[in-house]
């Protein structure tokens, strides 16, 4: 009998212990999602384009170290939710859905305007204020949704290159692109050739093709007596390109768009890259105290240089924390950041207009002695 009133005493006392430790556990729980604030990041990070994402993505980790070691936004944490969307629709869709469940404030992604287009849709259904920090195609342009962009518009950066190639003496120019990525190669070409007089050939070029058809490729281009190429590609081809062409030409000029512009290009090419001509937003060797701050942290954490990816993805989580701060209604971050406009860059203002396209002013960048220049 006195046994089973032990047993008794000693289960009840288990059961009251285990509530009391749940209750406490759900506070806790609770109290800690209450002091945090999560963003959502969702990029290529496998499969095709995966340096571009990865890129994005440890910009953006660097912003919320950086943030969370100053007390964070508002005294809460800064919580960062990854996914990959390996350059799939179906699975960049379902990214921002799982994303959107669990209740981050905003989404930073996706990296190319092709898979930005293809999200339109489903963040404006869930009206998620969605940062893409480099798709940069026209066609995302003036359009009155949830995607805020903090890359210069294709027809920018094309003016811009286009105008410069004007004044060099080219006689035949031929444009090699990636034909697996069209919504940004074939926006770049139509606003290049809108500022261009130059007789041009067109070639398209998949992504990660046979490595036996870089050779083929460029001797056809220059059978045609092409004097200039512009490679509209992502830098680990174009870098091979690159190695093909001037194998072949020693002389030959070579443009690329932005997309192609990393340190993994001047690695990948070597000498071969000397004197090739890009157009940037920002220049790997400035004055400016906060972008040498992030580039020397960026390079001990992850051992190499941050390209304009990671410099944008840093610009991405940075813009929401400025907003946030500003009005803490995460329904109200779109209308909070088109009201506000102007936002702290690395490299100077960043300032968006009604659409949340960016107003910003690129310039010419030319590869000297194995670094990228602001050209004089």
């Amino acid at each position: 009998m006195k046994q089973r009133n032990f047993i008794k005493k000693t289960t009840r006392f288990l059961l009251v212990t285990m509530v009391i430790f749940f209750v406490l556990f759900n506070c806790i729980s609770l109290k800690s999602k209450n002091n945090e604030i999560k963003i959502g990041l969702f990029a290529t990070l496998t499969g095709v384009y995966p340096h571009l994402g990865r890129e994005i993505r440890d910009g953006a980790l660097i912003a919320v170290e950086m943030i969370n070691e100053e007390g964070g936004i508002k005294g809460k944490k800064v919580k960062l939710l990854i996914r990959d969307n390996m350059f799939s629709r179906e699975r960049a869709i379902k990214n921002v859905e799982e994303l959107i469940s669990e209740e981050v404030i905003a989404l930073i992604g996706p990296a190319t305007s092709t898979m930005s287009l293809e999200i339109l849709d489903v963040i404006n259904k869930h009206k998620i204020t969605t940062i893409s920090p480099t798709a940069s195609s026209s066609e995302l342009t003036n359009r009155d949704d949830y995607l805020i962009r903090i890359r210069s518009s294709n027809k920018e950066d094309a003016r811009v290159l286009a105008q410069y190639v004007t004044k060099l003496k080219i006689k035949k120019l031929a444009i090699i692109y990636d034909e697996t990525n069209p919504v940004y190669c074939l926006d770049f070409i139509k606003n290049f050739t809108q500022n261009s007089s130059k007789d041009l050939l067109v070639y398209p070029y998949p992504n990660n093709p046979n490595k036996t058809k870089y050779k083929k490729l460029s001797q056809l281009v220059l059978s045609k007596n092409s004097d200039a190429v512009l490679i509209i590609h992502e830098t680990f081809t174009a870098s091979l390109i690159i190695q093909h062409l001037r194998a072949l030409n020693k002389e030959l000029k070579i443009i690329i768009s932005p997309w192609s512009k990393s340190d993994r290009l001047l690695e990948n090419a070597g000498s071969r890259a000397e004197g090739v001509i890009t157009v940037d937003l920002f220049e790997d060797s400035p004055r400016d105290e906060r972008f040498l701050k992030f580039k020397k942290r960026f390079f001990e954490r992850f051992q190499y240089n941050p390209g304009f990816g990671a410099t944008h993805g840093f610009e991405a989580v940075m813009v929401i924390k400025q907003a946030y701060e500003l009005n803490p209604d995460s329904s109200k971050l779109k209308e909070t950041i088109l009201n506000k406009r102007e936002f702290e860059g690395l490299q100077g203002k960043i300032l968006f207009d009604r659409y949340g396209d960016p107003i910003r002013n690129p310039f010419i960048i030319k590869i000297e002695n194995g670094k990228f220049v602001k050209a004089e």
